[in-house]
């Protein structure tokens, strides 16, 4: 089973993040908050920005199986 990770922020970091996870978990579903361009071609952008804290906590917790 895959996992599922939310990556905060929009910078070259966070597309490394996006991308290491993506190469060592094939199966993992990426979403990123609030990305770039770049990072929207490995991961789904979430459109909350990255200092919308409880934003990003609802957000979160209705991605929860």
């Amino acid at each position: 089973m895959g996992i599922t990770v939310l990556v905060v922020g929009s910078g070259g970091r966070e597309h490394v993040i996006c991308w290491r996870i993506l190469r060592d978990r094939p199966d993992a579903k990426i979403y990123c908050a609030p990305g770039n361009g770049g990072i929207g071609t490995i991961a789904t952008r979430v459109p909350i920005d990255a200092t919308a804290i409880e934003d990003l906590v609802q957000w979160a917790k209705t991605q929860r199986p």
